[in-house]
């Protein structure tokens, strides 16, 4: 769509699936030790990334850096305040005590990113669809899914995700 994008990834395997899938240049390393364009980026998206980082708050400040004065950080994770998460509590999906490290509120949240230098500008809840967004690409014809059908696309590859746990790890890290 006519950007240029540069991938980071800690894992070698993943970052190697992320070059082949994506196409565009994916370093090997962890945010805070590879060494990026002097130019700063317009966008940094940290997708379900920043609950995995041993140092929250260094890792939001090196995001800072890498962004112009006017530049956008998008970051998605899991909400711990959620209902479902007070609700459903050690059961909770997101959980993963093995690889989250931390967790977070809109409240811990948004203080993180204030003493990180940035303000937030839009928050929005996904109702656990996770990455999938509810806007739709048209279809060849040039026409819009119709809403029923999308949500069924969603119902059907969110389902299919949770039955296939390799097919779920794929897909998260591709």
């Amino acid at each position: 769509a006519g950007w240029q994008c540069t991938g980071i990834e800690p894992s070698a395997e993943l970052a190697a699936v992320a070059r082949q899938a994506v196409g565009c240049p994916v370093h090997q390393d962890a945010l805070e030790s590879v060494a990026l364009p002097a130019e700063p980026f317009d966008v940094v998206t940290a997708l379900h990334v920043l609950e995995h980082t041993r140092d929250p708050r260094r890792f939001l400040g090196c995001c800072h850096g890498l962004l112009r004065k006017d530049g956008v950080l998008i970051l998605e994770v899991p909400d711990f305040g959620s209902r479902a998460a007070q609700r459903q509590r050690e059961s909770w999906r997101p959980l993963y005590p093995n690889t989250h490290l931390y967790h977070f509120t809109l409240e811990t949240l948004t203080g993180l990113l204030a003493a990180a230098g940035f303000r937030v500008v839009r928050f929005r809840r996904h109702g656990g669809l996770g990455l999938l967004d509810h806007r739709s690409a048209p279809d060849a014809a040039g026409a819009p899914p119709a809403p029923d059908r999308l949500k069924r696309r969603l119902f059907e590859a969110r389902h299919a995700l949770y039955r296939f746990p390799p097919l779920k790890r794929a897909l998260r890290y591709a």
